[in-house]
């Protein structure tokens, strides 16, 4: 079997892949991913250190990075935002740029074709029941 090509955290943040996940699929449901700086102490959920949406990870967080050894690359996935409750999800608090989705947009044209072509027409894979 090939191996598997993975990408870094910090690729995925800063292509806007991870801000345009939590825009697009996660936000409109209150679910947030967030991403640990390497200091270990900061995350975000796609948008620039500084933004009203960066803040600092609680300290039963830090000590359960401690407790487990746990050294944390450059950026790392944390955890996901739960907002469930809130009735308008989440929104970003600062204006946010359009190329982060112009990348998604061209990246899902890109591979359009061929899924479709695998997947009878659609690009999403369709659910079946079990």
């Amino acid at each position: 079997m090939e191996h598997l090509k993975m990408m870094e955290v910090s690729e995925f943040r800063r292509l806007g892949l991870l801000q345009e996940l939590n825009r697009q699929f996660l936000h409109p449901l209150g679910l947030a991913l967030e991403v640990i700086g390497p200091d270990g102490d900061t995350c975000r959920c796609g948008q620039p250190k500084g933004s009203e949406i960066h803040h600092k990870i609680s300290r039963d967080a830090q000590i359960a990075f401690a407790a487990h050894d746990f050294e944390l690359p450059a950026e790392a996935f944390g955890g996901v935002w739960d907002c469930r409750d809130d009735p308008e999800g989440i929104i970003f608090a600062d204006p946010i740029g359009s190329a982060a989705s112009r990348y998604v947009d061209e990246l899902r044209e890109q591979h359009r074709p061929a899924r479709e072509l695998l997947l009878g027409g659609s690009a999403v894979q369709p659910v079946t029941d079990a």
